[in-house]
């Protein structure tokens, strides 16, 4: 019996559904290797191509890798959460790796970085084998927490910090409600997102970003703003993408008023419950320090620096704590790869570079007239206030 032919192409079109719909059923995939993703990462210079190994003419395997342009004539990439295979394939990942190597090497990449999906070690052994070496810069979360929501709401609340739990009741005592929002509402949302980035220190994504994100996942049923409000006042904001089994907490913003309610603790709750009962098994908060993450999977307790800060507040929620793979990058230049292996860990946490790679990434830091204006300022002139006051 003669064998299926195997086949290797590259996509670069904006829509590719056939590539979408392999990414939601295969093992791991999430929608950072979706066309759709694509798309919103347009918005910040990025440029996508999907290498697809292809076999009877059923997709087997691929990755889609997002590209920009370093200088005229070089360019950097990267793969989140990829290369990809169904059930039956894994062997075939050796191949995907390999085919992203030699189509960096035609789009002059000078280097890509590759975040594999979870538990992938023999992935991560094709990838040293071809010259990679760990990364020094994530691209992605390589930790997180995350709810199984097939636990139920009582036990997951249950397994939750008393001062979580505790949160989440004495703010619905005083009255917090929590709303769906519309595309109407982001704008507001985009304002609370800006207000929390200078409040933290860091770069927010453009408006452009959010609607993209909206209009394109949207219209595939894999986005959901949910919206809390304090006395009249719509005060936090956080906007998930539900895709295959799982909902994802993908960016919050809170103006900073009435802490006192517990409006984000609410908020999430709110969010939880909406997973929960639309059928999705888990819920994944997206992002905690990751060694802190690794100490508490040792049996260590949480770091005291660390007790008010966003990774305590997600521990908060219980949960399952999941390190991710880090990620791997491959230099072709030699020249390159020394000076990358001697500089790049010190580097990454100079401030300096961590604004080039904020404004890399398409964040935009806010202007000196963005920061001197109050919250509700931020809002487009043709969108009315929704309230009078807001904290900063």
């Amino acid at each position: 019996m003669t064998a299926p032919i195997q086949t290797v192409q590259c996509h670069r079109g904006d829509r590719d559904p056939a590539w979408d719909a392999f990414v939601e059923r295969a093992p791991g995939g999430q929608h950072v290797q979706t066309s759709l993703w694509a798309q919103v990462k347009r918005t910040l210079g990025w440029r996508a191509a999907r290498i697809i190994l292809s076999e009877g003419g059923e997709i087997i395997a691929g990755a889609q890798v997002l590209y920009r342009r370093l200088t005229p004539l070089l360019h950097v990439g990267y793969v989140t959460n990829g290369p990809l295979a169904r059930d039956g394939a894994r062997e075939h990942l050796e191949r995907v790796a390999l085919e992203l190597c030699r189509f960096s090497c035609r789009q002059r990449v000078v280097m890509l970085a590759v975040q594999p999906p979870k538990q992938d070690a023999a992935l991560v052994d094709h990838l040293l084998a071809l010259g990679f070496r760990p990364g020094r810069v994530a691209v992605a979360p390589t930790a997180s927490v995350v709810l199984d929501l097939r636990d139920g709401l009582e036990r997951i609340m249950s397994a939750m910090q008393a001062t979580t739990r505790q949160g989440i009741r004495r703010g619905i005592r005083r009255g917090v409600t929590v709303r769906q929002g519309t595309g109407e509402d982001l704008p507001l949302f985009w304002a609370l997102h800006a207000v929390s980035s200078r409040r933290h220190g860091f770069a927010p994504y453009p408006l452009e970003y959010f609607t993209t994100l909206w209009r394109v996942l949207g219209a595939q049923g894999h986005v959901r703003l949910f919206i809390a409000r304090v006395r009249g006042e719509d005060v936090s904001a956080v906007l998930v993408v539900p895709f295959a089994d799982t909902v994802i907490s993908k960016t919050i913003g809170w103006s900073g008023a009435h802490g006192d309610c517990q409006p984000n603790r609410v908020l999430d709750w709110a969010t939880i419950e909406w997973a929960a009962g639309a059928g999705y098994s888990f819920f994944d908060m997206e992002g905690i320090n990751p060694d802190v993450a690794r100490l508490i999977v040792e049996g260590h307790p949480l770091p005291a620096p660390y007790h008010q800060t966003p990774t305590a507040y997600k521990l908060g929620f219980g949960g399952k704590i999941e390190l991710y793979p880090e990620s791997y990058d491959y230099l072709y230049s030699p020249l390159l790869r020394w000076a990358y292996d001697r500089t790049a860990g010190r580097m990454a946490h100079w401030p300096l570079v961590k604004q080039v790679v904020d404004r890399f990434q398409g964040r935009r830091a806010l202007s000196d007239d963005d920061t001197a204006r109050p919250f509700e300022k931020l809002f487009p002139p043709q969108k009315p206030l929704p309230h009078k006051e807001g904290g900063a």
